[in-house]
């Protein structure tokens, strides 16, 4: 999934995550880990948690960091991902 986009910064892999996680795999409760989770499994540098979150939610708006057991994609992170988001081309 992640393969398919072309994140260019960890705002835009938090995005791509959370999302993955919401949408597409349907998990309630997306923590801190499982987004930690993510990027340990694609062997990304893993940036400074929670700070990354919170800069995603306060720079785009994209994510929901109120509760960080209970991440979400917000209105306008979805509208982003699925309207806007850079793919790559194959």
């Amino acid at each position: 999934f992640y393969s398919k986009y072309e994140a260019k910064s960890n705002l835009e892999r938090n995005l791509v995550f959370t999302y993955y996680l919401q949408e597409i795999l349907n998990v309630q409760g997306i923590s801190i880990n499982h987004i930690f989770s993510c990027y340990r499994h694609l062997g990304l540098k893993i940036p400074s948690f929670p700070q990354t979150l919170i800069d995603t939610k306060k720079r785009k708006g994209w994510i929901e960091t109120a509760d960080t057991d209970n991440l979400k994609v917000t209105r306008e992170g979805i509208n982003y991902f699925e309207h806007e988001f850079a793919k790559k081309n194959d």
